[in-house]
């Protein structure tokens, strides 16, 4: 997940809970993959919440155009 975060291919604002920024991240999960990922984080305060992590859905592939 760390991976695909931080060499995402494209990122998108998503609506989280009031107060916190929440982010999708599409990137592969490892330098060798093939297939993309999606990892969605929120920021509350100072920590980083990862909560959802899976192999790329139709909702966020076009995240994946120009990357």
């Amino acid at each position: 997940m760390i991976y695909a975060i931080t060499h995402a291919v494209g990122t998108q604002e998503v609506v989280g809970r009031p107060g916190e920024l929440t982010r999708v991240y599409v990137g592969l999960p490892h330098k060798q993959a093939l297939r993309y990922i999606e990892v969605i984080l929120a920021e509350h305060q100072n920590d980083l919440i990862i909560f959802h992590a899976m192999e790329l859905s139709d909702l966020y592939r076009h995240l994946t155009e120009g990357g």
